[in-house]
């Protein structure tokens, strides 16, 4: 028999809050088992750097850049084959462009209106000497910044499920790890 204080660790995964029906089965066929054990135990395969906050100023193309901005303009493709662009800026006035090639313009408008500020987090490019980022991995309210600020775990995944989403029930699952004597 197991100790009492183990208990919590084989439940089931389809308990974990944002796991329905349709993501229990890929879950569980990904991790090997039905068991909050076995999501405990599919460890991450590499991880994502997002402390890089350097004004964009200084900032080097080719690394993931979290940080602040203001959004200043919208620009609306001429055709559907351009990516919807939105220009912002950063504390040292340094302009960024953020790309999105599949795209609604009605969410966009919502989710980027202009003049708001939020806390955006991608990897930089540059195209024709100016600095980029093309869909942005995450668009949140500029409180958010300090927990963007962060090093992911970026996990092995099948089709239907994405590395947010299974990291917020890897998250759910390590809560549950009792403290051991």
């Amino acid at each position: 028999m197991r100790p009492e204080i183990l208990n919590p660790l084989f439940g089931l995964i389809e308990n974990l809050k944002g796991v329905g029906s349709r993501y229990n089965k890929l879950v569980c066929n990904l991790v090997g088992g039905s068991k909050i054990i076995n999501l405990l135990w599919h460890l991450p395969s590499n991880i994502v750097d997002r402390t890089y906050d350097t004004p964009l100023n200084r900032a080097a193309a080719g690394r993931i850049w979290t940080g602040a901005v203001k959004i200043i303009e919208h620009q609306i493709p001429a055709t559907k084959k351009q990516p919807y662009r939105v220009a912002a800026v950063d504390e040292s006035g340094t302009e960024l462009t953020l790309n999105f090639f599949k795209y609604y313009k009605d969410s966009l408008s919502k989710s980027l209106p202009t003049g708001s500020r939020k806390a955006i987090s991608g990897k930089l490019e540059t195209f024709n000497g100016r600095l980029q980022m093309n869909h942005p991995d995450y668009i949140t309210p500029p409180e958010m910044l300090p927990a963007l600020k962060s090093v992911e775990p970026v996990y092995s995944l099948c089709a239907g499920v994405s590395n947010k989403t299974m990291l917020k029930i890897e998250q759910q699952a390590l809560a549950r790890v009792p403290d051991l004597p």
